[in-house]
């Protein structure tokens, strides 16, 4: 089984309405200032290092990549990227210098200790 496959199925299918959405996964420390502001390009550099880049945006990627960049139980958001200009780095990742205000972000799923996605916000979570 392929990495994709162990983190798509590790929780079932990514859902059919997000199949064809991108997504920004983060420490789930951030989520009362990405539900309240949304995701800022100018804050996308942490103290941790977390998306340290010479590219200040909003990154946005696939599943995988997103749960990547959450780490263990850190959260996933559906990102609308639509009608923003999007560029790709120097190692492959995209992202946008532009902010994403919070009602194009929507938070959908969360990863587990081992970093496999649940798609379900983490409070609704059976485990």
């Amino acid at each position: 089984m392929s990495r994709s496959e162990e983190f798509i199925n590790g929780s079932g299918k990514i859902p059919p309405h997000l199949q064809d959405m991108e997504f920004h996964g983060t420490g789930r420390h951030n989520r009362a200032s990405i539900e309240k502001h949304g995701l800022k390009a100018h804050q996308q550099f942490t103290d941790e290092g977390v998306a340290n880049s010479t590219y200040p945006g909003v990154w946005h990627a696939s599943a995988e990549e997103a749960a990547d960049y959450a780490g263990a139980h850190g959260d996933i958001y559906a990102v609308d990227t639509s009608g923003y200009d999007s560029e790709m780095d120097a190692s492959g990742y995209w992202y946008t210098p532009h902010d994403i205000p919070a009602d194009r972000v929507q938070r959908v799923a969360h990863t587990d200790s081992y970093g496999n996605i649940h798609w379900h916000k983490e409070e609704e979570c059976g485990r």
